[in-house]
């Protein structure tokens, strides 16, 4: 990838309607996104260390969010049962919150602490 100087921005928003908008802001090399509810992402991130590609899915959860991490469909490729995950617990009542990162589908938790709203 060639290195330059110049400034790159743009913005759009897209209203897919029944609610469900999306925004994208882009500056320089750096992207901003907002999902309304219902709406998840998944992000593809090329070249890290110049070489390999991961997938970061974000996905809403019953009580949050929480966000994955693979390298992408294929046997030789994904980590289907033990892939990196973080995510937060959020708790209305309480104005509180559960920071989280764990492993795999079975939720071996490996780190987790709370956080005021």
């Amino acid at each position: 990838m060639e290195q330059t100087n110049r400034m790159v921005n743009a913005g759009w928003q897209v209203d897919l309607g029944e609610g469900k908008r999306v925004e994208v802001e882009l500056e320089h090399s750096r992207f901003w996104v907002a999902l309304g509810p219902p709406l998840s992402a998944e992000v593809w991130i090329k070249g890290i260390a110049g070489h390999v590609d991961f997938r970061v899915i974000v996905q809403r959860t019953d009580d949050g969010l929480e966000i994955s991490l693979d390298r992408g469909p294929g046997p030789l490729r994904s980590w289907p049962e033990d892939n990196p995950r973080m995510g937060v617990r959020v708790d209305p009542a309480n104005r509180s919150g559960v920071a989280y990162v764990r492993r795999g589908e079975r939720a071996i938790e490996i780190w987790s602490c709370d956080f005021p709203l």
